[in-house]
């Protein structure tokens, strides 16, 4: 749940009350609970609008918050992140310019390993548009992966 929650968008400062938010709300909700369906889909789902509650709140702190930058300070190399923080916040990034719908399912599929009829309960769709989801999210996927490597090559090693 913490690893979804944060392919979700939630903030890493803001993970560990959205998990406790999850089971708080899995906790009161167990009655409502299909055990025709499968546990993982049903706990996605409760994470899924979790994870959209603390986008929200987080749009609206921001829009409050002024932010304000040093142009003249810039990063000393023992603070630039380690190769696997920085790839992390490639995935992340790559990842939130997929649209939800998108985002949801190809999460549930490649980081969660739910199939796509577990992924059409959690989401309440039909199949095919899950297939259909999930197969344009992992071109959209793929593009900007490659547009990334492309990159990188361009510009070489750092110096």
């Amino acid at each position: 749940m913490y690893r979804t929650l944060s392919y979700l968008g939630v903030e890493a400062d803001q993970i560990e009350d959205a998990l406790q938010d999850v089971f708080v709300a899995a906790f009161r909700r167990i009655r409502d609970f299909d055990r025709d369906r499968s546990m993982r889909a049903w706990l996605y789902g409760i994470a899924r609008r979790v994870a959209s509650q603390h986008r929200r709140g987080l749009g609206r702190r921001r829009r409050r918050m002024v932010l304000v930058h040093d142009a003249d300070a810039g990063p000393d190399r023992a603070s630039l992140p380690d190769d696997r923080v920085l790839a992390g916040m490639t995935i992340k990034a790559m990842l939130e310019r997929l649209d939800d719908d998108k985002r949801r399912a190809f999460v549930m599929s490649e980081v969660e390993g739910l199939s796509a009829p577990e992924i059409a309960r959690a989401e309440g769709a039909n199949v095919n548009t899950i297939y259909a989801r999930i197969r344009a999210a992992r071109l959209r996927f793929r593009r900007m992966l490659d547009d990334w490597a492309k990159k990188a090559r361009e510009e070489g090693p750092a110096s």
